[in-house]
């Protein structure tokens, strides 16, 4: 057993013990930033080790999260906790830990349609915050009455609220919005690239129409309008197009990563070779990015962090054979373990932002949970369908 091997077991024996010890501070059902983080935890973690005590634990939080879902249940991200419980559910019922979610799930299909119709008459077409975030729940209720009827409301929302010009196609955002005005945003989880994916997304569970597929391209020609390959900057696209302003690094939540791994796999879906060509050498871009001295990616967390960072590179590593990827992998997965350090409580670790929150310590997209699940990989070869929570669902 190597160094790091060592390490990487021993640190997951204090992740257990921390969340054990700490998960009654977690007031929330979510999966981001919630019980169902260590439900999902101990569903890899099983797999590692075999232990039926393990597997105890994934159906435990489980239990934990519903009995926390009652009328008087609040959160800020509502409507978010709602979505990524039914996907979970989903997605645990399919691994055959879970079976009786049915009834639940009859429930929460009713409470969502209505939201999304709601969010639609909002015209809210972010896809962390919007309709497409809950029509990404409906991509997994694949066997519902009117799942594809709803689904193509969604479609027509996104056409609706276009701007075309020419061969290109770009939408509007509020959320960063200052003084009421509308701003074009390109990335994934805030940005014309988000709707794209959500549209691809649809595409997979085959939700399409000519005009989705019109936006799927027209919308991929309008980001690569932007793309500037500056040997200079860590980046290649603005944050606002009406702005010259780039980020000076890159994680899952922020940069390039979002933009290029959605152009990548709308060519492998769309069997266009021109977009995996393209997506490929933005990412590859944004595989020589390093921080050593700590300056931009301050934490070991998956979302904002280096864990999200190596797993994201081992990916695209396992899938193209490509060593600059091997190379990327590897050095965040070494910066992981060197943001450890004894003093903090959290197993050793300390998420950065929001952390006077718990959650952000102990849960999947900042905290150990998902550290945990990352440094897995080190252990054994582990789907990477955990990044479906991250909004990187193709």
């Amino acid at each position: 057993m190597d160094n790091n091997t060592k390490k990487v077991v021993s640190i997951l024996l204090q992740i257990e013990s921390a969340i054990d010890k700490n998960h009654r501070k977690v007031k929330n059902i979510s999966l981001s930033n919630g019980l169902l983080s260590f439900s999902l935890f101990y569903y890899y973690y099983a797999l590692y080790t075999g232990r039926e005590d393990d597997i105890k634990k994934v159906v435990l939080y489980i239990e934990k999260a519903l009995d926390m879902l009652t009328e008087e249940y609040t959160s800020y991200s509502y409507v978010n906790d709602l979505v990524e419980l039914g996907i979970f559910l989903s997605f645990i019922k399919k691994k055959e830990f879970i079976e009786e979610v049915d009834p639940l799930l009859f429930q929460m299909d009713s409470i969502l349609k209505q939201l999304l119709k709601e969010k639609i008459k909002q015209k809210d077409i972010d896809l962390s915050t919007g309709f497409p975030l809950i029509g990404k729940y409906f991509c997994y209720r694949d066997k519902i009455p009117s799942r594809d009827e709803l689904l193509q409301e969604t479609i027509d929302q996104v056409a609706i609220l276009a701007t075309y010009s020419k061969n290109k196609t770009y939408w509007t955002f509020n959320m960063r919005a200052q003084k009421n005005k509308a701003y074009v945003e390109l990335g994934l989880n805030h940005g014309v690239i988000g709707i794209t994916s959500y549209l691809l997304l649809l595409l997979k569970h085959e939700v399409y129409n000519d005009e989705s597929l019109s936006l799927i391209h027209a919308s991929i020609e309008y980001v690569l309008s932007f793309y500037d390959k500056n040997e200079k900057q860590i980046t290649c696209f603005p944050v606002f197009v009406e702005e010259k302003e780039r980020y000076n690094y890159n994680n899952l939540a922020y940069g390039d990563l979002g933009i290029g791994y959605t152009i990548y796999y709308a060519g492998k879906i769309l069997k266009n070779e021109k977009y995996m060509a393209q997506g490929l050498d933005i990412i590859l871009k944004t595989a020589a990015f390093r921080d050593d001295r700590h300056l931009y990616i301050q934490e070991a967390g998956l979302i904002y962090g280096t864990a999200g960072l190596a797993s994201f590179f081992k990916k695209f590593y396992k899938e193209t054979q490509i060593p600059k990827f091997k190379k990327a992998s590897e050095y965040w997965f070494n910066e992981t373990l060197s943001y450890r350090n004894d003093n903090h409580q959290w197993a050793g670790f300390f998420a950065y932002y929001n952390s006077h929150l718990s959650t952000s310590h102990l849960c999947f997209c900042q905290g150990i949970a998902g550290i945990g699940i990352a440094l897995m990989e080190h252990l054994i070869d582990i789907d990477k369908e955990y990044f479906n929570f991250l909004n990187y669902h193709l």
